[in-house]
């Protein structure tokens, strides 16, 4: 008997079914890698060419189409690797009849997203996974099974298909008893190949959702060093863990660790400190472990740098109840709030010198990096000057001109972009204020803030919420020049820009792409001070801090040269 599982039925048979009596031409089968789709879906035995004889697979592509295809009935199913992105996204720009998916849980989630606004019926198949993937919550558990066969899905499925359902969404589960082709001998064989209690077994026995927890680290020589060899490392940012333990059968114990994370992405535990009261008639009481949490990150702060986040054990409720509690009598160090995960987050102190980065204020309320949920504006980090002058025909030089040529390969939009920068320079000539313009690369539409304040205007909003990630391209003047800052760098990941421009009054234009996650302000600030206390301008220190963060972060800069 020929196999007969998920794959064979779901691919073989039903995909291929509604590509047969689909009306559009194109459709997508995707996998892993195409590697991977020839083997378990088109060329097995009970694949689709053994079952349906009239389809030819072009696994190199031809003439017409240079992607691996299907020709069936006069239509064409694109075959995809879901690893390669740059051959998806080619794709992705049709609408599409069928899609079929296979190992949706493995898939890039961007992907998933992307395919499924571009079908008219979709199926994929999955095996049981870590049930805290964006896969599940976006698109699994929206599914519920047929009435008929709902008593086929284990109770702890079910339970955990709990978002709004789609009408028309099904969810189906295959056992080893829906694959005809085992006999009873050999589903006892292969449940007595795994070993009960793993995650092996609850995933591929049970054919229930669970993840790996736990780790166990070998520490070897090799991977100890002394304090000497960790102040070498150029550290980018500082936490600390706080673990409690309390029990009437042992005595109670606190544990703090500092880790440093490090510019070439090592995690790197820096220092570590034990409590125990064993020699204490009375036992820890959740006020005690604030005091001793504060002063151990007062020695972090002092031998490596500022801690920005502490986390408390989140099953101590009386610990994380207490943290907030000195933010009133600490002013060197507060706690700031806690988030969903027990953190702690801890304020630098102010700085002291004339250089500081000024956060966006919408409504009295500031908004910083910090806040996920409030926009972030750029904003230039500068000194104060009296000199914001732009040096007359410099706007009209030829010099000038030829930086806006790389900026795009149309020359129209080219010219948009110089036109408008000498605007913002001719407007701002002799202030400090910013005018901050959008230009949406998908409709074509400009906006712009001309107030020269720190706050968005109802166009720029407006601008924003009409555009998708990855259209908006922004323009805005620096008085003095400097290079982007942090927060213009946070600006434009969380704006979502395709890329921004700085716009000097001196004729300096820097391009910049956004991070992958939030800069850390005080890492940002950090880094600049130390290259100022080696003795580089205002400007360079800026230029040598995004050169230290930018390979962390992800993201690119660059000072636009003329006539290149």
């Amino acid at each position: 008997m020929q196999s007969c599982g998920k794959t064979t039925v779901g691919a073989g048979v039903k995909f291929m079914y509604m590509v047969s009596a689909s009306s559009k031409r194109l459709h997508i089968i995707a996998a892993k890698t195409t590697g991977i789709a020839e083997k378990n879906i088109i060329q097995q035995e009970n694949g689709i060419l053994d079952l349906h004889r009239n389809a030819v697979y072009c696994g190199n592509g031809d003439r017409n189409n240079k992607l691996p295809h299907i020709k069936f009935e006069g239509k064409l199913i694109y075959v995809l690797g879901y690893d390669n992105k740059d051959k998806w996204e080619n794709v992705l720009g049709s609408q599409f009849g069928c899609v079929y998916i296979d190992e949706i849980n493995t898939a890039d989630i961007d992907f998933v997203r992307e395919i499924s606004t571009r079908n008219d019926y979709l199926l994929a198949t999955l095996n049981p996974d870590d049930p805290s993937l964006p896969v599940y919550r976006e698109f699994v558990n929206r599914s519920r099974p047929c009435a008929r066969y709902a008593a086929d899905v284990p109770e702890e499925i079910l339970r955990e298909l709990t978002e709004e359902p789609v009408p028309g969404w099904r969810y189906w589960f295959f056992s080893f008893r829906d694959n005809l082709s085992l006999t009873e001998a050999d589903i006892q064989r292969k449940m007595d190949a795994a070993p009960k209690g793993t995650k092996l077994y609850k995933n591929k026995i049970l054919g229930l959702r669970g993840r790996a927890t736990g780790l166990v680290f070998d520490l070897q020589q090799r991977h100890i060093i002394t304090a000497a060899q960790a102040a070498e490392h150029r550290f980018l940012y500082y936490s600390i863990g706080c673990d409690t333990s309390y029990s009437r059968q042992s005595h109670d114990r606190l544990t703090f660790e500092a880790v440093g994370i490090t510019a070439d992405k090592k995690c790197i535990l820096l220092l570590e400190e034990t409590h125990n009261n064993r020699d204490k008639t009375n036992p820890f009481a959740p006020s005690d472990v604030i005091p001793l949490l504060n002063r151990f990150a007062e020695q972090v702060k002092s031998r490596y740098g500022f801690a920005r986040t502490i986390y408390i054990d989140s099953a101590d409720a009386g610990t994380i109840q207490e943290a907030p509690k000195p933010k009133a009598a600490k002013a060197k160090a507060h706690a700031e709030g806690i988030s969903a995960e027990h953190a702690v987050e801890v304020a630098p102190p102010a700085t002291k010198d004339n250089v500081g980065y000024s956060s966006e204020k919408i409504g009295g309320k500031s908004l910083t990096s910090e806040n996920s949920g409030g926009i972030i504006r750029e904003q230039e980090r500068m000194q104060s000057s009296s000199d914001y002058a732009v040096p007359k025909n410099l706007t009209e030089s030829r010099e000038f001109r030829s930086k806006f040529d790389s900026m795009d390969s149309d020359k129209r939009v080219q010219r948009q972009y110089y036109q408008v920068a000498k605007e913002m320079l001719r407007h701002r000539s002799g202030t400090n204020g910013e005018d901050l313009y959008f230009y949406n690369t998908r409709t074509k539409k400009w906006y712009r803030s001309i107030t020269g304040t720190p706050d968005y205007t109802e166009e720029i909003r407006r601008a924003l919420q009409e555009s998708e990630k990855g259209d908006i391209v922004s323009f805005y003047n620096h008085p003095l020049g400097m290079p982007p800052s942090a927060g213009d760098l946070n600006a434009a990941l969380k704006n979502g820009y395709k890329k921004g421009y700085t716009i000097g009054h001196d004729g300096s234009v820097f391009e910049y792409t956004s991070p992958i996650y939030i800069i850390d302000e005080a890492v940002y600030n950090k880094r600049i001070s130390l290259h100022l206390e080696k003795g580089d301008s205002e400007f360079q220190a800026q230029i040598n801090a995004l050169r230290d963060l930018q390979e962390f972060y992800k993201f690119s800069f660059k000072e636009m040269k003329p006539y290149g």
